[in-house]
């Protein structure tokens, strides 16, 4: 492989690797997101299930 190849080779594997981290970056953040959510419906569930029995 000439050098010419080489340095197109990194240099297209290293856009690669800068969109993998991206998306990964994205995904962990719609993650957490998701969790954030999934947190609140359960807590709301929680207090639906106790509120009635505090009343009695």
């Amino acid at each position: 492989m000439t050098n010419d190849g080489k340095k197109l080779l990194i240099s297209s594997l290293d856009r690669i690797w800068q969109e993998r981290r991206k998306s990964a970056s994205l995904e962990k953040a719609q993650m957490r997101r998701d969790i954030q959510t999934l947190e609140k419906q359960v807590d709301e569930l929680v207090e639906a299930a106790i509120a009635p029995q505090i009343l009695l």
